[in-house]
């Protein structure tokens, strides 16, 4: 469903109706917004509001695996690889990366299996991944592999250690996601694209990987326009409800990005198992 209107017009006040009315399915409910709009809501439902920030102490680690899992699955490597990318600067579409792909998933690998022998922190952080990279040894010793290697090391320095972004991204995962709703407020980080765009993609993945556990209905709904399909990659295959902006949309139709709210779909999961029957 796409709900258009003009500011003020009653889009966020639709979408909380429908909200309220799916509640009656018991659903997992995960919303990713700038400002507080969802928040008298989502506290009279019982939820958890999070105030995503660089002061705060709320974090998600991307590198979090299903309990049980030792080694990432092949989606969880693509969106480490995506993510990385992102927060050096080289996510341009018209730009030739399969270098640097190569390596980071490579080295996104090897970190997962140097970090696995740590008793007290087996789940890595991007602190980790930059001193694989700082010492990668490539076995065809390309010297332009090694100097990517480098660069993408030094790049990732403003996002690990005591650096202003660390907080958010290079520390175990602090945020508590079994409530059934699940509100974050991103309205902090807004100043930054960058920064706002990297979190809004660790927030979707972390919520795509609590709709894929267990049977029931996930409904999603993200509202801000920062790295929306960096986001539906992440919700690709496993999305049961997904809901999100697009901005993106009107800007290529002319339209003010303003008045364009969300695009909503539904799915229940024993619909899809019915279907797979």
């Amino acid at each position: 469903m796409l709900i258009t209107a003009k500011s003020g017009g009653g889009k966020t006040f639709m979408a909380q109706m429908f909200l309220t009315m799916m509640a009656r399915l018991n659903p997992l409910i995960s919303i990713l917004e700038r400002g507080s709009s969802y928040r008298p809501l989502v506290e009279l439902m019982g939820g958890r509001c999070i105030d995503v920030d660089l002061e705060g102490a709320e974090t998600l680690n991307a590198w979090d695996l299903p309990v049980g899992s030792t080694t990432p699955s092949n989606d969880k490597l693509a969106f480490l690889k995506n993510l990385t990318r992102h927060m050096i600067g080289m996510n341009s579409p018209a730009a030739d990366t399969s270098i640097l792909d190569n390596l980071l998933t490579d080295a996104i690998v090897s970190t997962y299996q140097r970090c696995r022998t740590r008793e007290d922190r087996p789940i890595p952080t991007f602190n980790d991944l930059r001193q694989e990279l700082e010492t990668w040894r490539d076995e065809s010793e390309v010297e332009r592999v090694r100097d990517e290697a480098q660069l993408a090391a030094v790049k990732l320095r403003e996002w690990t250690g005591e650096k202003v972004y660390a907080r958010l991204f290079d520390r175990p995962t602090t945020i508590r996601t079994d409530e059934n709703w699940l509100f974050f407020n991103v309205e902090g980080l807004t100043s930054d694209p960058k920064l706002e765009s990297s979190m809004s993609m660790i927030i979707a993945n972390a919520m795509s990987e609590r709709a894929s556990d267990g049977p029931g209905s996930r409904i999603s709904r993200f509202s801000t326009s920062a790295g929306l399909f960096s986001i539906r990659r992440c919700w690709r295959r496993r999305w049961n409800s997904f809901s999100g902006p697009v901005e993106s949309a009107a800007r290529a139709s002319g339209a003010s990005a303003r008045h364009w709210k969300i695009l909503w779909g539904l799915r229940r999961s024993h619909d899809r198992t019915a279907r797979a029957s």
